[in-house]
């Protein structure tokens, strides 16, 4: 067991600290003087994951689209945002979707005005919602939706063990149709119409669908009667219907490749997205727009033909649409991985697997909101470029504080947890001896700084550097180095018998310790934060 912090005495490349945190999937808190901001790298791409409670600052306010989508653009006008920079006010270039809320504090809709429409929604203790207007939503003991009714309609779900719906009944009338399997690590590995017996099977590779194939039943022969039972042989075709290719991000599919009858060569489909990884169109391998799409604030799509023109489904089987997760046309749900998601109501059916990541609210969408993805349905993450300069990564303009003080430098710390194992033996095998904590800080600064004196320019780094040596003041108290030695301890125990031939494997096992030392982390950063500002007058705004 081993847990250092880097000495920082410098600017450092923030990159270096972003690459330890890709090793364990962790988060690089990002402080200043009035928010808190947590970071992560998403492949190519730096990833901002706001928990600080003025959520996420980084919102879209407008997107404008040009051609023959130009009419679905969207506005978030003067007052889009609550205090608590939370959406409630959005507005749609053609005047269709717009949509307003009321909000309580803990994100629920108490009512929402869709076109001029009002719904008053109720919410119990639990934050689930049971009714919409006149209509009931029901759960069952977990807290997962049983029953709701849906576009008009009575749908009645079912759940597993793990709470993954494993059917739904889209008719009311009691009897599924659509069930769902998951395999022992929890991810969906088939979707089965039971009047129809055809089965779509997906073949994943880490957290992402690679395939997709249909299982249909071709031939069934009855043989003859045992008594009451009449044995029968049924025979399945197995066949290919898409490819997938993805880029550095989870969701962020770059083709779909469909094969054609042979000796035809496949067809292929480029995918077009947003920042949000919003699927805005397909495109041919000629370069062609073959269809389009566009989303209310929450993700209710709407689907077009190349020219525009209104589609009910999409014509060549894509279902990966809002933030690039996958839409099931008969529920008109997404699929989240750890759970479902409703965008007609804004929010998922059931409870959040990872419990309390966003807010004090288990169902809340708090993603569509923020402006932001949710690959896994557990947490918030929200895309922000970033661009390298001198050596070091520079955020090209950092917003304004709620006050309207310009955001000039930013204080950061990253954390790493590395597994160490022994010698493996013949196998590839080998047991974990060691868990080791690196902790590192870095100081980035604002491209504007760049113009400013240099006196001034000190003075900024400076101030952030003020940042750091709080925060390490309170790293370093014995007390707090004693937790840090008691929850790597444990994690050893944890894993003192386990035989692994890497160390991907065992993101499960240290979900504890993550989460302790995330937990731990953020109260150092707060009390350090606490202090500092309590003694340094200009900590209520950056010069």
């Amino acid at each position: 067991m081993r847990w250092s912090t880097d000495d920082h005495a410098e600017k450092k490349p923030l990159p270096e600290v972003v690459q330890n945190v890709v090793a364990a999937q962790e988060l690089v808190a990002v402080f200043c003087t009035e928010h808190v901001w947590y970071w992560k790298f998403c492949g190519s791409r730096f990833v901002c994951a706001a928990r600080s409670d003025r959520a996420n600052i980084f919102e879209k306010s407008i997107e404008t689209v040009t051609g023959i989508m130009t009419n679905w653009g969207f506005t978030i006008p003067a007052g889009g945002h609550d205090n608590e920079d939370r959406l409630v006010n959005w507005q749609r270039n053609n005047g269709i979707d717009n949509q307003q809320w009321n909000l309580s504090l803990v994100a629920d809709w108490t009512d929402t005005t869709i076109n001029g429409s009002q719904e008053l929604r109720t919410h119990d203790d639990a934050h689930e919602l049971t009714a919409r207007g006149a209509q009931t939503i029901t759960y069952d003991p977990k807290g997962n939706i049983a029953q709701q009714p849906h576009s008009g309609v009575a749908q009645n779900y079912t759940w597993d063990y793990d709470n993954k719906l494993a059917s739904a009944d889209t008719t009311g009338d009691g009897t599924a149709d659509v069930t769902y399997t998951f395999d022992a690590l929890g991810r969906r590995v088939s979707k089965t119409t039971p009047g129809s017996g055809i089965a779509i099977v997906y073949v994943c590779l880490g957290d992402q669908e690679i395939a997709e194939y249909s299982f249909t039943p071709v031939t069934t022969t009855t043989t003859g009667s045992v008594g009451a039972i009449t044995p029968k042989t049924v025979t399945y075709t197995l066949a290919l219907l898409r490819d997938y290719i993805y880029a550095s991000y989870v969701d962020e599919p770059i083709a779909m490749v469909v094969p054609n009858p042979q000796p035809l060569a496949p067809s292929i489909y480029y995918y077009h997205q947003t920042s949000q990884f919003n699927t805005v169109a397909l495109s041919d391998i000629n370069g062609n727009i073959v269809e389009r799409y566009a989303y209310d604030a929450y993700g209710k799509p709407h689907i077009f033909d190349g020219s525009g023109n209104p589609r009910v489904v999409s014509l060549y089987g894509n279902a990966y649409l809002y933030t690039g997760r996958r839409y099931d046309a008969e529920i008109q749900l997404y699929y989240f991985r750890g759970r479902m998601y409703d965008a007609e109501l804004g929010r998922f059916p059931n409870r959040d697997p990872a419990e309390y990541p966003d807010g004090y609210n288990l169902y809340a969408g708090y993603f569509g909101m923020w402006g932001g993805t949710d690959p896994w349905g557990e947490s918030t993450i929200t895309v922000h470029s970033a661009t390298k300069t001198k050596g070091y990564y520079q955020v090209p303009q950092l917003p304004n504080t709620p006050k309207g003080n310009p955001v000039y430098g930013q204080a950061a710390y990253g954390w790493k947890l590395e597994v160490q194992r022994g010698s493996p033996d013949k196998n590839g095998y080998s047991k974990i001896t060691a868990v080791n904590l690196t902790i590192e800080t870095a100081v980035t600064m604002d491209a504007r700084v760049e113009s400013m004196p240099n006196e001034e320019q000190n003075g900024i780094e400076g101030h952030e550097l003020k940042h750091i040596e709080k925060f390490e003041e309170e790293l370093n108290k014995p007390e707090n180095q004693e937790k840090l030695t008691k929850i790597l301890q444990q994690a050893e125990r944890d894993l003192g018998g386990l035989n692994t031939k890497n160390t991907y494997d065992l993101t499960g096992n240290l979900s504890n310790t993550k989460r302790d030392i995330r937990n731990l982390m953020k109260k150092i950063e707060q009390d350090g934060f606490k202090h500092f500002a309590k003694n340094d007058p200009s900590s209520t705004g950056h010069p």
